[in-house]
């Protein structure tokens, strides 16, 4: 519900602003069944200032590392390697 209310947003502003949604643990083809395929299909579209990235992750674990090779968390630990909000 938060993720369409952000899409609803996201189509209604004056900005191009770039958005990468990402998926964990929803498993093989998660994202392939709807109600999420075609949610996907709209935010990736271009149509109605929607032109997002999504990313899927298998586990938190794999989320972590991705998050690591852009050093904002240090993906053999569970602390941020800054002190403010990611």
């Amino acid at each position: 519900e938060d993720i369409v209310k952000t899409a609803m947003t996201a189509a209604m502003s004056p900005y191009r602003e770039d958005i990468t949604l990402h998926a964990v643990g929803l498993g093989a083809r998660g994202l392939s069944k709807d109600p999420y395929r075609s949610f996907c299909r709209l935010v990736e579209s271009g149509n109605s200032n929607l032109t997002w990235r999504i990313k899927e992750h298998d586990s938190w674990a794999s989320f972590l590392a991705w998050l690591g090779e852009f050093g904002v968390v240090d993906a053999g630990a569970d602390q941020p390697l800054h002190e403010g909000p990611v």
